[in-house]
């Protein structure tokens, strides 16, 4: 039945693909935070993935007969190399690959994973030319950026409803894997909760999938207006503290600790571009620099002045003990060396020479599975699993040489694109809100791999931006825009 239902979205995404292309692209930006919306036929499929996959066919048929998706391939440069090095390591690795009998059905074997993982690996990166082939103007890309904000906020709005029909009858009215099992998917269905002093702690996860996975979502539109776009809203100005106290409800110590780091970022680059910014833009930022001021004087004070309040147990649980102590999820040990990631990193320490090179894509579970910790072994041995974070991640499959290419890619993506926007007084603001929230959301990347969709969206974006601006500027003008940009903070409402 599952299988059945994923080829009947399948049937109408590639329609629609067919039929209104750019369509399809904002559906997958619309389900890329709903990783709820999932189900498992021995391989997990989400909608992100449904919408994002037939795109990538059509793509590959416009290529033969058209000039324009041929230059959405032809901006890839170093990217190219990282995907052909992934794609020829991998295939190398398979004659060689361990016997191991992997739970989950046949496309989990090693063999047929091997090759199933290259194509998902194609798939994963495939928005860098999906979006600057479909995205033919600026206003195409403040109707992406407004859809994902429109979507965690529903997903949100879902989740608080979630919590209080939780709480007023006991009952989890949206448990994790709940469309799975309502498709008739192979996982299970569970609620997030944890004990605390003898009660039962309820954490928001909607459609979001696991409360981490709603966490990173709603981190991601944070970062975004973090950076400067801000939505034309009535309610415009409550979206932040909305989503914050929202992701704050997850009880997510990885999306807490995540979102402050890559708030660092985005500082230190805020105050690199400060210079070119327009008085509007200035002013939002000096809010959240006094924003966030009081709030690192206003917290530390609450668990110094409270230190007995239930509410200040929970927080300090959930951050600073699981940080320095640990958690159940770590065996006790460090946060960061949660289960797949220790058993990682681990291997590499094993086996230091398959850090530079990768055991190739998707394979990292066969040699790492020995090195699973005692307490993740009942629930994760000989399954296929990969590290949570997406750097250790890329090293583990491809290595230190595949993640480095890809990140000077990355970085002379983000550095191109801001130098063009400063060509014109009208676009430094965009130069500056690109850099923000690009390196911002790198780091996340690199952290937690729950943001890879957000992530690659992101790059293909900038990557269109840039496509758009550069041929503006070769025609001497930007009446390829369907607008003529204005000046200061008009510019930036525009585009946002």
């Amino acid at each position: 039945m599952a299988l059945g239902i994923v080829l009947g979205l399948l049937a109408f995404s590639a329609f629609l693909a067919i039929r209104a292309p750019f369509r399809a692209l904002v559906a997958a930006v619309f389900f890329a935070p709903w990783a709820g919306f999932d189900v498992d036929v021995g391989l997990r499929v989400t909608a992100y993935l449904i919408f994002l996959a037939p795109l990538v066919g059509v793509f590959l048929l416009s290529v033969i007969k058209g000039r324009h998706a041929r230059e959405a391939l032809g901006s890839l440069g170093l990217l190219w190399l990282v995907i052909v090095y992934a794609v020829l390591w991998s295939l190398a690795q398979i004659p060689f690959l361990p016997e191991a009998a992997v739970a989950g059905g046949a496309l989990r074997s090693p063999e047929l994973r091997a090759v199933v993982q290259i194509v998902m690996f194609f798939i994963m990166i495939a928005p860098v030319f999906l979006v600057p082939w479909l995205v033919r103007n600026l206003d195409q890309v403040r109707y992406l950026v407004g859809t994902y904000l429109v979507s965690v906020v529903i997903l949100a709005s879902l989740g608080w409803v979630q919590l209080v029909i939780w709480v007023a009858t006991g009952s989890d009215p949206i448990p994790i894997g709940f469309v799975d099992n309502l498709l008739g998917g192979a996982a299970g269905q569970r609620s997030g909760q944890f004990m605390f002093g003898g009660d039962v702690i309820f954490r928001m996860s909607a459609f979001g999938g696991e409360p981490r996975d709603l966490g990173a979502g709603l981190v991601v539109g944070l970062l975004f207006i973090q950076a400067g776009v801000r939505p034309r809203w009535r309610f415009a100005s409550l979206v932040w503290p909305f989503l914050f106290v929202s992701m704050l409800a997850t009880f997510s110590t990885m999306a807490l600790i995540t979102w402050f780091g890559a708030s660092l970022v985005q500082l230190v680059f805020r105050e690199r571009n400060n210079r070119s910014l327009r008085e509007g833009i200035v002013a939002f930022n000096k809010r959240s620099l006094y924003i966030g001021i009081v709030l690192l004087v206003l917290i530390p004070g609450t668990f110094i002045a409270f230190p007995e309040s239930r509410i200040v147990q929970v927080i300090e649980l959930r951050t600073i003990e699981r940080v320095i102590g640990g958690s159940s999820a770590s065996g006790g040990g460090p946060a960061y060396l949660e289960d797949f990631n220790a058993a990682v990193i681990g291997f590499l320490r094993a086996s230091p020479a398959y850090a530079l090179t990768g055991v190739g894509l998707g394979n990292a579970h066969l040699y790492a599975d020995p090195f699973l910790p005692d307490y993740a072994v009942f629930y994760a041995g000989g399954t296929s699993f990969v590290a949570k974070s997406a750097g250790l991640r890329w090293i583990s499959e491809i290595g230190v040489i595949g993640l480095s290419a890809f990140l000077i890619w990355w970085a002379s993506v983000i550095r191109r694109t801001a130098r063009i926007t400063a060509y014109r007084s009208d676009t430094v603001d965009l130069g500056g809100i690109i850099q923000r929230a690009g390196w911002s959301l790198l780091a996340f990347w690199l952290v937690s791999g729950y943001v890879t969709s957000q992530f690659f969206l992101l790059t293909g974006v900038v990557l269109a931006v840039g496509q758009i601006l550069r041929l503006s500027k070769e025609k001497g003008s930007y009446r390829s825009m369907p607008y003529q940009l204005g000046r200061g903070p008009q510019a930036l409402q525009r585009l946002e």
